[in-house]
């Protein structure tokens, strides 16, 4: 009997118990699935059936895809889409790369991260927001065409042109790719660059031969992290392009959206995704996102302070300068009284907050947007930190497939990402709702706050775990009273994340939107009659918001959540890691 004990405790041990480990990451797991795979299972099944009124029947047919290359449009506007999409991957870690060198390696650590976050912040803004500033600022009689007349110039609107497009989408994706190969660049050892430099290499020559070879999974990271949201870019063509501007997405959104032709909206996203598995493939053996952010974690420790470039620290304050430029001009005629928001000024208002804070439907659409964010926050980090802990536990079969899982709604596209959900939903016979709005948001999050709880992972010190079992507490005891208050902070900051994603979304909120209508869409359905300053109030006290939560991440008010209450201190001698 004995016998048969140790040998049922010793199969659990060596058999069931590892493969246990994988128990934390399945909700991750199954989340994916259900609102990743299988919405494209069901896009792709859409894209072959046949188009009725507001329906899809059988039998198969080919004939959608028929209808896309029996022209040379859809040709012509596939290959728009791929080349506007890769200038602004290109150019923009090209504007990226001194910044990213400069302010890892030279810059104090202070002024470097100071210079990083300033950098970052219009990230956080609103999609929509970010995109209008530049309305005011680039129309005929706007800021831009102000200038232009002062030096005797006559360039006329900026607006509608797919080379606005194009600018503004590398100025929206820069922070991006400056914050990818931050990371790695800051992580390489200042001796391989100084010994580069001992064997008579300039120091430009030394970049090209030490930094740029070993941060090139950096650089593929940030193409692929570029490139493929810039391939279904809406709002930016929509708002700014005009015909000219439009580009494969525009076209996308009326079929699915309007029409509810899902069957040619499945055909016309087809090609896409077809393109971006051929990108992913080639580039699958140099991304490693997981090391990446594995070196973010560290990236200060290769600074030399006692190097001094203010060519550098220039062109990183020309760069934020232009990026910050829209977002002073939102700001500023926000308190003037001009209603079309542009020169000549009409003298000092509130009227645009006192009409924003008076108008029902964008104080409603504000409130369903922060419902939205919290419960998008809530699930998201249910579901990704148990999975973040996983794999920077424990080693189990699959942990590579989780790791890629986790990040695969980051590498495709939002728009095939909320339009796959709506088909499914749709076949379902699901009601569209502030729910559905979440499960999109939850999707598109899961990526940044697993990632941010991963990050946390990798610095935590387990000698603290291990601490607490040498002193009798056992590992799920040790969890909670030592592991998790440590998490904390991270899960905190992966939650403000997630409602900062949730927020900033257009594409997804307007797919997937039932009656009730969140911020983003309010905002873009007030844009449709033209130029409002009530936008430009409502931008600026979200800007005001994004300030805040910086300051308050600055701040980190949450910290001392690390400190193990006293209550739980029941583990003898533990006392002493409590501060």
């Amino acid at each position: 009997m004995t016998t048969d004990t140790q040998s049922a405790k010793t199969y659990f041990v060596d058999v069931i118990r590892p493969k246990l480990k994988i128990l934390p990451s399945l909700p991750l797991a199954l989340w994916v699935i259900f609102f990743i795979a299988v919405p494209l299972i069901f896009t792709v099944a859409y894209s072959f059936q046949t188009y009725g009124y507001y329906v899809v029947d059988l039998p198969w047919t080919l004939e959608n895809y028929r209808g896309l290359f029996d022209t040379t449009a859809y040709y012509e506007m596939f290959l728009k889409t791929v080349i506007v999409s890769f200038i602004i991957s290109i150019v923009g870690m090209l504007i990226a790369t001194p910044m990213a060198y400069y302010l890892s390696r030279i810059a104090s650590k202070r002024l470097g991260v100071a210079l990083l976050l300033i950098t970052v912040i219009p990230l956080w803004m609103n999609i929509v927001v970010r995109n209008y500033a530049w309305i005011s600022m680039t129309i005929k009689g706007g800021v831009m065409d102000k200038l232009h007349q002062a030096v005797g110039l006559n360039y006329g609107s900026w607006l509608f042109h797919i080379e606005l497009v194009t600018v503004v989408g590398i100025l929206l994706f820069v922070p991006i790719s400056l914050l990818v190969l931050y990371g790695s660049m800051g992580s390489i050892s200042q001796e391989i660059e100084e010994a580069s430099m001992d064997l008579g290499n300039s120091r430009i020559k030394t970049f090209f031969k030490t930094i740029f070879p070993l941060s090139a999974s950096a650089y593929q990271t940030a193409f692929l992290l570029t490139f493929m949201p810039s391939l279904a870019m809406y709002v930016t063509p929509k708002l700014l392009g005009g015909t000219d501007g439009m580009l494969l997405a525009s076209v996308l959104m009326p079929v699915v959206k309007s029409s509810l032709n899902f069957a040619k909206g499945g055909a016309i996203v087809i090609p896409i995704m077809v393109l971006l598995l051929v990108v992913t493939f080639l580039l699958r053996r140099g991304i490693n996102i997981e090391n990446v952010y594995r070196a973010g974690v560290g990236s200060n420790i290769a600074r030399a302070t006692n190097r001094k470039n203010p060519w550098l620290l220039i062109y990183c304050l020309i760069v934020i300068g232009i990026t910050y430029i829209p977002v002073v001009s939102l700001v500023f005629f926000s308190f003037d009284a001009n209603p079309l928001a542009m020169l000549p000024l009409m003298g000092p208002s509130w009227v645009w907050y006192q009409d924003m804070l008076n108008s029902t439907g964008l104080l409603n659409a504000l409130k369903a947007t922060v419902l939205v964010g919290l419960e998008t926050a809530g699930i998201a980090v249910a579901v990704s930190a148990p999975a973040a802990y996983a794999v920077t536990r424990f080693k189990f079969m699959g942990r590579g497939l989780i790791i890629f899982m986790s990040l695969l709604p980051m590498l495709i596209p939002e728009f095939i990402t909320g339009m796959a959900i709506m088909l499914m939903l749709d076949a379902f016979g699901a009601r569209l709702s502030l729910h559905t709005i979440a499960v999109g948001h939850v999707t598109l999050a899961i990526p940044f706050v697993f990632l941010t709880i991963l990050a946390q992972q990798y610095g935590f010190d387990r000698h603290i775990e291990e601490a607490s079992q040498d002193l009798g507490s056992t590992p799920l005891a040790g969890f909670f009273k030592v592991t998790l208050p440590q998490m904390m902070p991270a899960i905190i900051a992966a939650g403000f994340l997630a409602i900062t994603v949730s927020f900033n979304d257009y594409v997804v909120s307007f797919l997937l939107t039932g009656t009730d209508t969140t911020f983003p869409v309010f905002i873009f359905g007030l844009l449709k009659s033209g130029v409002s300053p009530t936008v430009n109030a409502a931008g600026s006290l979200l800007l005001g918001a994004v300030v805040l939560l910086l300051i308050i991440g600055l701040i980190r008010p949450w910290k001392y959540l690390t400190i193990i209450p006293k209550k739980y201190r029941t583990i003898p001698g533990m006392d002493r890691f409590s501060s």
